[in-house]
């Protein structure tokens, strides 16, 4: 699944960053299925070498492949009509610093993963050791308009996940769950922000 949900929050960037980082120490507050978490383990920044794949793909009607050397991926590229694309598929986001926490959601434990870039407002959310899915959400804070500092931010997550079932209507099911989960949060973000924002 492949999956872009966004809102319009009334805040200042810094306001709604400050609220995403307390979403990340205190889900409870932004996720009611959530039964319980914990931070156990933070870490100190880094690059991260990700991977565009086919539905980003810059070349229409072409499919990727992959090149290896001794085990080691050396190149990625597209082709089309016989032809080889380099579309930019390998691309480096550097983040600040790096949190895991485990946390259970409806009596399910997995691990989460989150890549923090204050600099370029941008967390990644990686799953990890999730039941059904792998996967990543990544979390914008972007102003819907640079000239205008009091125009609202528009708080944006870009889902993929990758089923690890073939069980199509379990699959289905926990999707739709997992959506609706990130708007709730998505819309206590929000309420949370601009409440924030009424009281300075």
């Amino acid at each position: 699944m492949v999956k872009t949900l966004s809102m319009l929050i009334h805040a200042q960037p810094v306001t709604v960053w400050s609220v995403l980082l307390d979403s990340i120490e205190d889900p409870q507050r932004y996720m009611p299925d959530v039964d319980g978490s914990s931070v156990v383990e933070r870490l100190v920044g880094g690059t991260a070498k990700e991977l565009k794949i086919g539905w980003e793909c810059l070349v229409p009607d072409g499919f990727d492949y992959f090149v290896f050397d001794q085990g080691a991926l050396r190149e990625i590229k597209a082709q089309k009509n016989g032809n080889d694309y380099e579309p930019g598929l390998l691309r480096s986001f550097e983040y600040e610093s790096e949190i895991v926490r485990k946390i259970t959601v409806r009596g399910t434990p997995y691990i989460e993963k989150y890549m923090v870039s204050k600099k370029y407002k941008d967390i990644r959310r990686k799953l990890v050791d999730h039941p059904v899915f792998s996967g990543q959400i990544t979390i914008k804070v972007a102003p819907y308009s640079a000239q205008n500092p009091m125009s609202p931010v528009d708080l944006q997550f870009f889902i993929v996940l990758v089923p690890k079932s073939a069980w199509a209507k379990e699959v289905v099911d926990r999707e739709n769950e997992m959506v609706l989960a990130i708007k709730t949060e998505l819309q206590r973000i929000k309420e949370r922000a601009e409440e924030l924002e009424r009281s300075t």
